[in-house]
């Protein structure tokens, strides 16, 4: 029920930014919004406390945020009020997705074991906007377990060219050898 609410207000504030030619402004302001509470413990802290007013916390909004559209703020603003600030992100990841199937525009999650170079990330984006006539944003995730290759998401399509995956591969392949053989 929470993510459906996150839902709503993703899509309202899609709207109002489509409404106004404004979807970009939004989308960075989201993101910037996201990643600022993401990364201050003690400002979400602040905006999540029970014992601190409304009234204190949109005075605190205001100067943190005061380059931020009225839409946006206002939306903040709700969620703190409503103690829903946490589902800013979710919020976030939506509108962006939301944004990009509207300009036509995938997004591919590249999952690696060490960060891609920007060449790496050119090369696989003109490669999936090839052979999926569509463009693409690639968004590179780090994860040691993956060993090396790379672990590709677009959408519900996985592409496991990891060397874990290729380890579990053979894994089943030698099972199914030794249990046929």
């Amino acid at each position: 029920m929470q993510e459906t609410a996150a839902l709503r207000y993703s899509h309202a504030l899609f709207e109002s930014g489509k409404d106004q030619g404004r979807i970009d402004e939004f989308l960075t302001q989201m993101k910037d919004i996201a990643i600022t509470f993401k990364s201050h413990d003690e400002l979400y802290g602040f905006f999540n406390h029970p014992n601190v007013k409304n009234e204190e916390k949109q005075k605190v909004l205001n100067e943190i945020f005061k380059s931020m559209d009225k839409e946006v703020l206002n939306l903040i603003m709700l969620l703190i009020g409503h103690g829903r600030i946490h589902e800013i992100g979710i919020i976030y990841e939506d509108l962006r997705n939301t944004v990009y199937e509207h300009r036509g525009i995938k997004i591919a999650i590249a999952i690696t074991a060490v960060p891609m170079e920007a060449e790496e990330i050119e090369l696989l984006r003109k490669k999936l906007s090839q052979k999926y006539e569509s463009e693409f944003e690639i968004e590179n995730i780090i994860d040691s377990e993956v060993l090396g290759g790379v672990y590709l998401k677009i959408g519900d399509i996985v592409i496991d060219g990891s060397v874990r995956g290729q380890l579990e591969r053979m894994r089943k392949e030698l099972f199914n050898n030794v249990m046929e053989g």
